[in-house]
């Protein structure tokens, strides 16, 4: 087969060939990659033959691509027939040389069958130098443009296209992948793992045929004479199923191209290789012809790439797309980073580097350079030690600089949330949520903001969104059954607190959660189980040893429920609730001056706890300490004026002093009101 005889109905243009990919797609036809040396030029990285002259000034004394090392020319001839004589080169020395002078000459390049010649003169006696040699000159190499497109197609939603083949060491393929999409390929760097190549593997796919660059790549002719047999295996099953794509593949190397020859490497849908400039050589021709392909002409990888994107994906590969992309994935990886370097506090290692981030925080600011972070590490710092005035008064001044950014506007709404401050919170998540509204982590924020304030549709519609945004959002199902338990919907509770759990095993809070939901069902063993499971995952759970104290004091177990109020509080001590509860405890148990003493810590704790003012005022009674237990269920009543008990306590206290008419008016106000739950 020659260039003259090849038939033209097998040159196709770059737009059929997309019309191809699309009508295949109908009947879910799967494609691949085989990349040479040509896909990486526009990355930055020569080509065999640039590689070819360079070496070859080199060696034949002029300064090599560093401008320092030169070679001497009769040392180099000398070398070139030692290693003639035993057989080392596949062609003299002589021969090469003048190939070069020619293509000096010429302005042209020299032949490719030279290459593995020219390698092994280039890094005789040494060639673990050459290896040395590739790294430095892949290093700091970033994909080109055409490779976001390769990216997107191998992560298609369904992996059809998920396979690259290639014969080179870079790690352009692996770069684009982490760059454009969150997706992680299994790359097959050596022979030896050729096995772990299946078609329905649910990732990225990059085969290495000469191996990657780190695991002593195949740059020699006899390393490159002979594709090995666990690769042929892998491949031949590979192609039965795959239709291959060639792009920037000369067919330089014996290995890759003696087994696409082969007639048992079976092809059903042909192979499409693609070429620039002049029609490939009779090789590649009779290949194409033999496999039923077609030669496809471009005008470069990136080009085609380009239209393959265009076609398939328009508008999300232009660069302000693409930008916009990048800087939400890199504002996503510096949230997590700072996030996580928060969680190590207190740590002597962070705090000593902290204060060198606060030096530099502070030369920046002087310089006018502080980031976004800056601000919201600083406020973090303000807000763990409670200051939230403090950190609200950074973040503005984030935002007077930052009017925009919506991770400022989400911390200012966390910290507005933690100061009590749940509207204000809501305005800072309202705008957060505007200019990132795929962020679930902000209408689970809100949602948590509106559970405050009492409002639950509003609540459940965005711990909705927050679930449709991330269906594996296991707080967000937490809270949502949080706000169902609120509701007595307590089925629609269980069902969210089991999917928490099933997405996150160890979520000791949501097993906890679910146990006070069976408890209030009255399903006491259940609730049992749940509340010993969360002790289990996170012993120091202070809202587990309440919750089981409250299930024990209901099913009349007293001894148990205060030994659970008591741990409750020794782990949490500010935890009013639990004083409350242990006070009803000992109010119950007759021992009044403890009830008595509980209270007043609760209420020291919480001071607009509006029953434990009641219960307090009842001790009180109890004590014949009438005019002060009148004056704490009055307080209570002046904070919650529908407690139908309160209004009844102080009937029996007003009662036990001879104020009949003012007992007989709490008494009736009483028999208007509902009884509370």
């Amino acid at each position: 087969m020659t260039k003259d005889s090849f038939p033209p109905s097998r040159i196709l243009s770059t737009s059929v060939l997309l019309r191809q990919m699309a009508e295949s797609d109908r009947y879910k036809r799967r494609f691949c990659f085989i990349l040479g040396s040509g896909a990486s030029v526009e990355s930055g990285i020569p080509t065999g033959n640039q590689l070819e002259m360079r070496w070859m000034n080199c060696i034949m004394g002029e300064a090599d691509d560093r401008g320092t090392l030169k070679m001497n020319p009769e040392e180099s001839r000398r070398s070139g027939k030692v290693l003639e004589q035993d057989e080392l080169l596949r062609h003299p020395f002589e021969e090469i040389e003048q190939a070069w002078k020619k293509a000096k000459a010429d302005n042209t390049s020299i032949d490719s069958k030279y290459y593995f010649d020219i390698y092994t003169l280039r890094f005789y006696p040494d060639p673990t130098l050459g290896y040395r040699y590739m790294e430095r000159i892949m290093e700091n190499i970033d994909p080109s443009v055409g490779y976001q497109t390769l990216a997107l197609l191998l992560t298609e939603k369904d992996f059809r296209h998920n396979l690259v083949i290639t014969t080179n060491f870079d790690s352009l393929v692996e770069d684009a992948l982490f760059l454009y999409t969150d997706k992680k390929p299994l790359v097959v760097s050596h022979e030896s793992l050729a096995g772990f190549i299946q078609p329905d593997v649910q990732r990225p796919i990059v085969a290495k045929v000469h191996r990657g660059l780190f695991f002593a790549p195949l740059n020699t002719q006899d390393d490159t004479s002979k594709l090995d047999p666990k690769w042929e295996e892998a491949l031949q099953g590979l192609f039965r199923i795959y239709t291959p794509i060639v792009i920037g593949y000369g067919g330089g190397d014996e290995s890759l191209m003696c087994f696409l020859k082969k007639i048992e490497t079976k092809m059903p849908n042909g192979i499409y290789w693609c070429y620039r400039g002049e029609l490939p050589d009779d090789r590649v021709l009779e290949l194409v012809q033999n496999k039923k392909g077609y030669l496809v002409e471009i005008s470069g990888f990136d080009d085609l790439m380009l239209s393959i994107g265009e076609a398939r994906y328009g508008e999300a590969i232009i660069p302000s797309a693409t930008e916009k992309r990048m800087e939400d994935r890199l504002a996503q990886r510096i949230k997590i980073y700072n996030e996580q370097w928060g969680k190590l506090r207190p740590n002597p290692v962070v705090d000593a580097l902290n204060e060198a981030e606060r030096k530099s925080m502070e030369k920046r600011e002087e310089e006018k350079k502080l980031t976004p972070w800056d601000y919201i590490r600083q406020a973090k710092e303000k807000g763990k030690q409670k200051d939230y005035s403090g950190a609200v008064e950074l973040l503005n001044k984030g935002l007077e600089r930052y009017p925009e950014d919506a991770d400022l506007f989400f911390e200012r709404g966390y910290w507005y949330g933690e100061w009590g401050k749940p509207e204000q919170a809501v305005l800072d998540y309202n705008k957060a949520i505007a200019l990132k509204p795929d962020d679930a982590i902000a209408y689970n924020n809100r949602g948590n903001c509106f559970s405050d304030m009492g409002e639950h549709d509003k609540e459940l519609a965005d711990y909705d969104k927050a679930i449709e945004l991330k269906p594996d959002y296991a707080v967000a199902y937490y809270n949502r059954g949080s706000c169902f338990s609120d509701m007595g919907e307590h089925d629609k509770a269980l069902a969210d607190y089991d999917k928490a759990i099933e997405l996150k095993p160890d979520y000791a809070n949501a097993y906890c959660n679910r146990g006070s939901c069976f408890s209030d069902m009255g399903e006491h063993d259940k609730a049992l189980a749940d509340f010993d499971k969360a002790i289990e995952l996170k012993p120091d759970l202070a809202e587990a040893y309440y919750n089981r104290g409250s299930c024990f004091s209901n099913m009349g177990e007293h001894d148990k429920a205060l030994a659970d109020y008591d741990k409750a509080i020794e782990l949490k001590p500010d935890y009013a609730v639990a004083y409350y509860n242990r006070g009803n405890y000992f109010s119950d148990m007759g021992e009044h001056d403890k009830a008595l003493a509980d209270y007043d810590k609760a209420i020291e704790l919480k001071p607009d706890y509006a029953f434990a003012y009641n219960n307090r005022g009842n001790t009180l009674r109890h004590l014949k300490r009438y005019s002060e237990a009148i004056e704490s269920i009055t307080k209570s009543i002046s904070l919650k004026p529908d407690n139908k008990l309160a209004y009844l306590n102080r009937a029996a206290a007003y009662r036990a002093i001879g104020k009949t008419d003012l007992a007989e008016q709490d008494e009736k106000t009483a028999a208007g009101l509902p009884d509370l739950d």
